[in-house]
């Protein structure tokens, strides 16, 4: 029943429940860019919660080629070393980790709540809500 629950998150799928499982095992285990769709159909949804707001992408285990072909005009690919600091993030659960990242550039929002998960492994946050 619970791998029912999770459809087509199979990817992220953990058999036993654990708060921020990303931190414990990551990598391909956790987010391969499954949720790129799922990104899409979220934003979609979401106006009212982006508000016109720039959205910043840090994609992790997926091509930028693949983030501008599902997500076309809609977000900025946001691949160097500094994190963006307005908006909206959307975060793969692998660069808060730390593990892929030059300087643990997004360790600051290890330990905060996200807005939103989206396809149970992307993160999202209104960074103009943290800088309150």
């Amino acid at each position: 029943i619970d791998v029912a629950r999770w459809g087509a998150d199979d990817v992220a799928y953990v058999n036993f429940p654990r708060r921020d499982i990303y931190l414990s095992i990551n990598d391909s285990n956790i987010d391969w860019g499954q949720g790129l769709k799922q990104a899409r159909r979220w934003l979609a949804e979401n106006g009212a919660f982006v508000g016109g707001r720039p959205v910043s992408f840090r994609a992790s285990a997926v091509s930028n080629r693949a983030v501008r072909y599902y997500l076309p005009g809609v977000v900025q690919l946001h691949p160097g070393d500094e994190p963006p600091w307005s908006g909206v993030l959307i975060v793969s659960p692998v660069s808060l980790s730390g593990l892929s990242e030059s300087a643990d550039e997004y360790r600051f929002l290890r330990g905060v709540k996200p807005d939103a998960v989206i396809g149970h492994a992307l993160r999202v946050y209104d960074l103009d809500k943290l800088r309150r």
